[in-house]
Parts: C-alpha cells; structure tokens; sequence
C-alpha cells in the first residue's frame, strides 16, 4: 500500500494484480487492475499459467519521484523457483510500464523482506500454511540484526536460519491465518497491512505496529 497526497492505493494478489484507493485507509472501492488484459507471457513459466488464468503474488508499493512502482511475484504453491517483476505508473491507476523480472530463485537460493529502523534491520517472514480458509495456520514472524546481511535472530536469540522468529500476529478469535504481509511509513504511523481469513470470506487486516520496546509490537 502507498499513500499519496492523502489517498491510499492498495495493491493486492490475485489475477493482474487488483487494485483498490480509499481517502481514510479504512473504506476502500476498487479501482480495476494493474494487468486488466492478463499477467504479461513472460510471468508463465513461474505460475505454470498465462494470461487471465494467473494470479500474481504479494505486491509491493513504493512511491518515489511522482513514479508508483509496484513489485510483484510470480510463483506457484510449493514452488522456490519463483521470479520478482517490476512496474511503474506516474498515476498509480493506469498506464503501467512493465520493467520486467528483476530478480528470480530457485531452490538454492536465499529469501529476504527487509525494513530498517532504530539502528535495526528487521525481517519480517510469513511462516507455515496460507490460504486454507480457517484451517490456515499462517502467522507473521520478525527476526532482527544490527547488519543487513544478518545473522538475523529472534527476540530469544534464535537465528533465523535456525527456525527463529518471534510471531507478532498469529491466529486468534475471528482472525485465521494472518500472512502477506507489508510495510507502510504514514506520517509517524508505522502500518502492518496483511491478509487473513474470517469464518467465512478472505479480508484485508490492518494494524499499528510500535517499535518502542525494540521490537514491533502489533495494537
């Protein structure tokens, strides 16, 4: 998600990469789509789909020099060879330049999602099962380093790469599976923006996260 001028644009997975605006982060109408025509042919060897049929994954906003540029993946359930591919739009609704893949993995390869802040560089990682309605068991884990290339450890000191990961956002009363999610700096709000399950339909969750302990907390 990224806010402009005081609107919202809220970017989400699913097939050419939906798109949503709202003028209060709360109250959100659809705005069509990143791909209305279908994922771009060069997506198809990583979701193993094409066109209208693929969904594309977890987009990520940045908003840099009156340009929206939009991040995406291109993979499929199980699946580590997966691409990263790049837009940009000067309106954030239309006229989407495709850059192309910037980067691609395979089973070999290693994995970040990484924030800044406090003197820390924070990794925060979607861990076990997504999109299984309620039986979801997804949850939002943060490990932290004083390097960017790591070690990464939990808030028990775990290394990441040893199975760490301190949950900040698990499954709990009508919230199940929480995942996906993303980062957004709003004025000196810090927003965790995800995706999670009620008993019923899939629905975008949004919290505060505050940081004055060291490491965020979810309010």
């Amino acid at each position: 998600m990224c806010v402009v001028n005081g609107k919202y644009y809220l970017y989400g997975t699913g097939i050419g990469i939906p798109i949503w605006t709202s003028p209060d982060r709360t109250a959100f109408t659809s705005a069509g789509s990143i791909f209305p025509s279908g994922a771009p042919s060069e997506t198809d060897v990583y979701t193993g789909t094409s066109g209208t049929a693929s969904s594309l994954w977890a987009p990520d906003c940045t908003y840099y020099e009156s340009t929206f540029y939009i991040y995406y993946a291109a993979s499929q359930f199980g699946s580590e060879t997966s691409g990263i591919f790049l837009v940009s739009s000067t309106n954030g609704l239309t006229g989407w330049l495709d850059h192309g893949l910037v980067t691609s993995s395979t089973t070999s390869s290693g994995y970040n999602a990484i924030d800044p802040t406090g003197g820390y560089y924070y990794l925060f990682t979607s861990f076990d099962i997504c999109c299984d309605g309620t039986a979801s068991t997804y949850n939002i884990r943060v490990t932290r380093s004083t390097s960017l290339k790591g070690p990464y450890v939990d808030e028990s000191g775990v290394a990441a790469l040893s199975g760490g990961g301190t949950e900040i956002l698990g499954t709990h009363d009508y919230v199940y599976g929480p995942g996906g999610q993303s980062l957004l700096l709003d004025g000196d709000e810090v927003v965790l923006v995800y995706h999670y399950y009620s008993a019923t339909t899939s629905i975008l969750g949004i919290n505060l996260l505050n940081f004055s302990t060291g490491w965020p907390v979810v309010y």
